[in-house]
């Protein structure tokens, strides 16, 4: 593998520039705590709290053009604790915004538009008790707020969980035609929104950043994004190697691969075949996802004679790796065989220009050397060194006992792992001091320091103090109890001989059955040792409700979801959070949410006739005029067979015309009108005309295709006064006499016409 990327380096650097090398794959601004895994997938945060991360393309991209784009989005595995999510964006600001905690690294930007994947319920920003998506704008999160522009919906149809430690395949259309933005998540539709992003958001221009936030708050996950193909960006970059030489090529995440044509290739069906073509070859390969569609990528390996420099060329060889540090330690890398080297990344190196620099990474790294020979012929090589962590050790594991006598104290917090090694200092009072939970007997205050050694020789230290006191202070617990259940608090503790509960009870355990707050002192008898809590116990009002407002459409269906629970059971026994009604009729669920309380919710669904529309129109007008055909009652949205969606169209052309109608209930209806357009006579004057000002059938005139060399035009009421009289043909009656509207009737025209 050494020579093989050696080779490549040097045509790169030969026969390209590095810009051309790298292609169309885009390149992002990395914020925060965001780091790029590999050239598409980057991790926006870690499982730690308080992290905010952000990735914006630097090149910015044109909405008054249509696009599609797919991508693979991870949530991490913490349901509960676990936050916040992914919002996808498009703003014209810059590539350096992204905010904290609830906002998911969006709020706050402006203008924008942004796509909500959150996976944490935040009450104060009116949030669905399930992972929901969202379309918002201008930075505002608040689903009760105008900026809400569709959702939130469950993020799957599936689930009411995606922090499920699986990759999910999203999809995002935005037609500019039908002014559509469209949201696909694991080959299901979970959201549209129509409207004139570029006028109504971002003010008339269509040039945006476009990119992907995350953070996280008191609760965490880890959250990345990785790219599979976009209209407006290459996935997959050309390369260059020489004549003889192998490359590995790389396709995007997909379920199957074809690549053509299979000459020169390893194997033609999978995502990262080995190439090792005679000629110049261009290869595409489809890429068929979890939803059975094809991503079609085209890749051409650019095949020289590089023997001119490689008869000259001594490899650069570093030192064989990985190393393996512990976090914050340093290693010497080493390199030989050439006269100048440069290495890769140079930010942790205290010199990147000599054979031999001092590494010290924050992670693991892969550090590349190029080396170039007396003759100036590169090369490349490249070690990894692996930086694992220290012993994760408690941060706070102080402890107080009671004062007077002496106490036997079981030091039980550390991990007890038979691979590490353990060693307590000093070893006053200790039963054995190289263990992890050795038993100190003690009489007065002590400070015990414990080193831990892992297997990969990383230490880490952790101090504890043990004090002695007349009074202690007890860390009970806050209790959850369910709404009609009851709790049962025991403080049984062998130094203590009696109890007093703060509603007059003696005994060790307390059964409790209200909620409130509730406090407790232990004594002991002989040594005047005593303890005090204190506690609140909550109850959780999961009751019986019932939901009124459910409608299922005629011959239709309805997915009942009543929010993200532990479990639920459905009146048929079924345990499916969704459950699929088709008929109106009362329906119920048990639920039990994680604290193990349940709950009935009863359901009523009302059917819901589905809408019959009339279309009103004209059915005939002539060729090179239209007819204005308009649905009869106003319905929420509106579908033509013409593609367009206002209530009114204009017909220009004979045929068929339909439309379908949705209510504001979901609920469809279709109706449909044929119109023709005819030819006019050669010659043609009205029967009647409605000069009222409505821009339709206005004026009396002349309608011809013939050529008229002559014409005079006289109208006449029924006294025979001259009430018109014109020689321009694209002069006609408004129906007006004497600045004055003419009275209805008929009246009596004469023309002359040659």
């Amino acid at each position: 593998m050494k020579k093989i990327s050696s080779l490549l380096w040097i045509l790169c650097i030969y026969t390209l520039t590095w810009t051309e090398c790298l292609g169309q794959i885009p390149v992002f601004q990395v914020n925060g705590n965001a780091i790029q895994t590999n050239e598409l997938c980057y991790e926006l945060t870690q499982a730690d709290a308080w992290q905010i991360g952000s990735i914006w393309a630097l090149e910015q991209i044109d909405l008054s053009n249509s696009f599609e784009i797919k991508i693979e989005m991870y949530f991490g595995t913490g349901d509960s604790p676990g936050a916040d999510g992914i919002y996808f964006g498009f703003q014209p600001i810059s590539t350096s915004v992204g905010g904290s905690g609830g906002g998911i690294g969006f709020e706050g930007i402006s203008p924008s538009i942004g796509i909500e994947f959150d996976t944490y319920q935040n009450g104060d920003l009116s949030d669905p008790t399930f992972d929901h998506l969202a379309i918002m704008s201008n930075g505002v999160v608040n689903h009760n707020a105008v900026n809400n522009l569709a959702g939130p919906e469950p993020i799957s149809a599936t689930s009411n969980n995606v922090e499920d430690g699986q990759e999910h395949l999203v999809q995002v259309v935005w037609d500019v035609n039908t002014q559509s933005l469209r949201v696909v998540f694991d080959c299901e539709l979970r959201l549209i929104y129509q409207g004139d992003l570029v006028n109504d958001v971002f003010g008339g221009d269509p040039n945006v950043f476009w990119g992907f936030t995350g953070a996280t708050g008191g609760e965490a996950n880890l959250h990345r994004v990785c790219l599979l193909s976009a209209t407006f960006f290459e996935s997959i970059e050309d390369v260059n190697i020489c004549l003889g030489d192998s490359i590995q090529l790389n396709a995007p995440e997909g379920e199957s691969y074809i690549w053509t044509p299979a000459d020169g290739l390893n194997d033609a069906t999978i995502q990262n075949p080995f190439a090792m073509p005679n000629d110049t070859t261009t290869y595409t390969v489809e890429v068929f996802d979890m939803c059975g569609t094809v991503i079609e990528e085209e890749i051409t390996v650019f095949v020289e004679d590089c023997t001119g420099c490689l008869d000259n060329t001594v490899f650069v060889d570093a030192i064989e790796g990985p190393f393996m540090i512990c976090a914050g330690d340093e290693v010497e890398l080493n390199a030989s065989g050439v006269a100048d080297y440069v290495w890769s990344p140079a930010d942790d190196l205290d010199n990147a220009n000599i054979e031999n620099p001092i590494a010290e990474p924050g992670e693991s790294t892969w550090y590349f050397v190029t080396g170039t020979t007396a003759d100036g012929c590169p090369s490349i090589d490249s070690v990894f060194v692996e930086v694992v962590g220290f012993p994760n050790l408690p941060t706070d594991w102080d402890t107080t006992v009671c004062g007077g006598i002496t106490q036997v104290i079981s030091l039980n917090t550390l991990p007890d792992n038979p691979d590490f090694d353990y060693e307590w200092s000093p070893i006053t009072g200790l039963d054995n001091p190289n263990i992890a939970h050795p038993m100190a007997t003690l009489n007065s205050d002590m400070f015990y320091t414990v080193t831990v050694t892992d297997d990969n020789n990383c230490e880490s230290e952790q101090e504890v103090f043990i004090s002695f006191s007349e009074t202690i202070e007890l860390n009970l617990p806050d209790q959850n109890m369910c709404f009609g259940g009851e709790v049962n608090v025991d403080v049984t503790n062998a130094a203590f001989n009696t109890y007093t509960w703060s509603d007059g009870s003696d005994a060790s355990m307390l059964n409790i059955a209200e909620a409130g707050n509730y406090e407790v002192m232990l004594f002991n008898t002989e040594t005047g040792c005593e303890a005090f809590g204190a506690f609140e116990v909550i109850q959780e009002d999961l009751q019986v409700s019932v939901l009124n407002d459910v409608v299922v459409c005629e011959d239709s269906e309805v997915v009942l979801n009543v929010g993200m629970f532990e479990s639920y059971t459905w009146q048929d026994g079924s345990t499916d959070p969704n459950f699929t009604v088709e008929e109106a009729g009362q329906y119920s669920v048990t639920l039990t949410d994680a604290g193990g309380c349940m709950s009935q919710v009863d359901i009523n669904v009302q059917e819901v006739a589905n809408p019959q529309p009339q279309i009103e129109g004209n059915t005939t007008f002539f060729v090179g005029e239209s007819t204005t055909l308009s649905v009869s009652n106003p319905f929420a949205f509106y579908e033509w067979s013409s593609g367009e969606t206002n209530r009114s169209i204009f017909a220009f052309e004979s045929g068929i015309y339909e439309v379908t109608v949705t209510t504001t209930q979901g609920c469809e209806g279709k109706a449909s009108i044929e119109v023709f357009a005819i030819e006019p006579d050669p010659l043609l004057f009205p029967t009647a005309f409605t000069p009222n000002g409505d821009n339709h059938n206005d004026i009396f005139r002349l309608i011809t295709t013939e050529d008229i060399e002559a014409y005079n035009l006289h109208i006449y009421n029924r006294w025979g006064e001259l009430v018109f009289e014109s020689s321009d043909l694209s002069v006609g009656w408004d129906g007006t006499y004497q600045g004055q509207d003419a009275p209805i009737g008929v009246y009596v025209y004469q023309v002359n016409i040659t």
